[in-house]
């Protein structure tokens, strides 16, 4: 429920931004660089503070946990432990992988 609030408040703070400028030729660069910070603070928020955010037609964001492992330092030809550590990852939905494919089975025809 809370990050569907946050992506429909988002979504909303959007088009109000682009409904202000009339037409896409109106708008701004401090327009575009204010809406491009605030969508990507509010997913980088969701991410970090609820474990990640499914954007529908889009593609889900998430958090993966690596293990703690060993790694080789080779110039010094010794071994070290790492420490555990998330990392992002992003998993295109269907749809996107669909578009995608499509456009380039255009292109390969043309």
């Amino acid at each position: 429920m809370f990050r569907r609030k946050l992506i429909t408040d988002m979504i909303h703070a959007l088009a109000k931004e682009y409904t202000q400028a009339k037409s896409i030729e109106t708008v701004s660069k401090a327009q575009i660089d204010a809406v491009y910070d605030a969508t990507w603070s509010v997913l980088r928020k969701i991410i970090i503070d609820h474990g990640g955010v499914n954007i529908t037609g889009f593609g889900a964001f998430g958090q993966r946990k690596r293990a703690p492992r060993k790694a080789r330092d080779f110039p010094r030809e010794t071994q070290m432990e790492t420490s555990e550590s998330y990392t992002v990852h992003f998993t295109a939905s269907a749809d996107f992988k669909r578009s995608v494919n499509r456009k380039h089975k255009k292109q390969t025809n043309s």
